[in-house]
């Protein structure tokens, strides 16, 4: 009876050894990994692929991934658990930048794992850097060409570099992979209406459990948080990259009306009242950017009274307070946008007393520098827009550009921060030409146009960057027109303007903005033509 039980208690820590993939990576593309590593977990295989089992039973799902960061906190020696996790695993996923070409740990893992697995497959993912900079040496030895899939946006994108990585390790077709996959987005969507009352009756049975049992309510609670995070996210992207935003919108009410429901159960749930307020402020956004500015802001006032919640249970967590600065921030950036100009300056002067009170925490932290950067524009742009700029405006936007600047040195999200560099210099811009500083108005203008001209450039299939192109010429036109100066230069830059904004209203109708602009610009031709 001893002997069994050593031999099944061997063959259980055996088991646990055993790994769909591993990611060998650097630490200093964690984001991107993580990402890649939740999702290659979380795939199932489209049926009519074969048949792929992994440790758990669970037909069609690839097994599980380790890397490191996730697999090894409680292990005693670091360089043997990766060796037995190398050991067990069916494929070795390299993700390639220049950080893992000169990491020293990916090439020992890349020559380990071709030495004990000449046989086994090895998949390259790159995320950063053109292949010859992001290819570890030990990738290539003996001049093998690895399988890559290219991550970047410029390269394969994400999509269909995740679907490269998914066939290689699956050991399936890809262009049958991608067929499939495809077909089972189309019914996805086709069937998605119909799957609202299903998801109403969900909501109801959790919030009944959730009453008669806290344990039980802590586990359905971030269920249906995750299945609300999939339609506001991963669903949302689709609808808005085929422009049928307001297929999505369907969801809204009932996410919100969840949230109420649960918002004295998520009071002591900290995870889901966090979780309950990026799901509003995120249907709040979409209202917004629909035009529906009373909708918006009964959502944003809704994530508001969350983070606030939040924040009183945790009051020196510099997180929350960042999180309760960002609910301020947004809704004094909505009564900007209706015209109301003082109660927007008493929730930037609360957000800004937030964002500074955690300097010294954030100032080191990518989202501290955006949020910040966002709160400082905010308020100097409003003394912009009621034609005032004194030294308060002018330091203030001054701020927001040196955090981008600043936020742009540590090399994380490039393009978010040029997007919003280009908007904070046209509004500094625009300060100094009404101070008359005609010089500094030229060079922060252009510097301005020149970011955003780039930005389209690299990314010309991005509505959001074409609709900040459009604004930021439409802004530019309209000063240089007020000062009656060079109508060459504004004829020149309202064309490509008036072009982004036919394209954008006619990819989303709904989209009042982006009609507003066109309709603008269609008036605007008209009479530069009969000019």
């Amino acid at each position: 009876m001893e002997n069994q039980s050593s031999v099944t208690s061997e063959t259980e820590d055996e088991h646990q050894n055993y790994f769909g993939a591993f990611i060998s990576y650097s630490h200093a593309d964690g984001k991107a990994v993580r990402k890649l590593h939740r999702q290659i977990e979380a795939y199932r295989l489209p049926k009519g692929l074969g048949s792929v089992r992994s440790l758990n039973g669970e037909p069609g799902k690839l097994g599980k991934v380790f890397r490191d960061r996730e697999d090894l906190s409680a292990a005693e020696d670091l360089s043997g658990a990766v060796r037995a996790a190398l050991d067990g695993s069916q494929v070795l996923v390299v993700v390639c930048s220049p950080a893992a070409k000169s990491s020293h740990w990916v090439g020992q893992e890349i020559a380990y794992f071709r030495e004990q697995h000449p046989t086994r497959p090895i998949l390259a993912a790159i995320v950063d850097g053109e292949p010859k900079a992001a290819f570890p040496s030990a990738l290539t030895t003996g001049g093998i060409e690895p399988l890559a899939a290219d991550l970047r946006r410029e390269g394969d994108g994400w999509k269909l570099g995740f679907l490269k990585v998914v066939a290689g390790i699956a050991g399936v077709p890809l262009d049958a992979l991608i067929q499939r996959d495809s077909q089972r987005q189309l019914r996805r969507v086709t069937t998605i209406t119909g799957m609202l009352a299903f998801i109403a009756i969900v909501m109801t049975a959790m919030t009944t459990i959730a009453v008669q049992a806290r344990n039980e309510a802590q586990r359905q609670s971030r269920t249906t948080q995750e299945f609300n995070a999939y339609f506001l996210t991963e669903f949302r992207e689709e609808m808005v990259a085929i422009g049928k935003l307001e297929i999505a919108m369907g969801f809204y009410d009932r996410i919100l009306s969840y949230c109420e429901e649960q918002e004295r159960i998520v009071q002591s749930l900290e995870d889901g009242q966090r979780t309950c307020a990026r799901l509003v402020e995120i249907t709040g956004m979409d209202y917004e950017r629909l035009g529906d500015f009373d909708q918006a802001r009964q959502h944003y006032l809704l994530a508001f009274r969350a983070t606030e919640l939040d924040l009183k249970a945790n009051p020196d967590d510099p997180a929350r307070i960042l999180e309760h600065a960002i609910s301020e921030n947004r809704i004094g950036a909505l009564e900007v946008r209706t015209g109301n100009y003082a109660k927007a300056l008493d929730w930037f002067d609360s957000a800004r007393g937030q964002i500074t009170s955690i300097k010294q925490w954030g100032q080191t932290r990518q989202k501290w520098l955006r949020e910040a950067a966002y709160v400082y524009a905010n308020q100097g742009a409003l003394f912009v827009r009621q034609d005032t700029f004194n030294q308060q405006a002018r330091e203030m936007l001054e701020e927001a550009v040196s955090l981008n600047r600043q936020a742009l040195k540590l090399g994380e999200d490039q393009k978010g921060f040029e997007y919003d560099l280009a908007f904070h210099l046209i509004w500094l811009a625009h300060g100094e030409f009404i101070a008359l500083n005609r010089d500094a108005y030229n060079s922060y203008s252009q510097e301005s146009l020149a970011t955003s001209e780039a930005l389209l450039a690299e990314n010309p299939n991005d509505t959001w960057i074409a609709e900040q192109r459009m604004e930021l010429i439409f802004r530019h036109a309209d000063i240089l027109n007020e000062a009656n100066l060079d109508t060459a230069q504004i004829g020149k830059l309202l064309k490509e303007a008036i072009s982004i904004s036919a394209t954008l209203a006619e990819l989303e109708p709904k989209n009042e903005k982006w009609v507003a602009y066109r309709d603008r610009g269609l008036d605007l031709n008209k009479k530069m033509e009969d000019y």
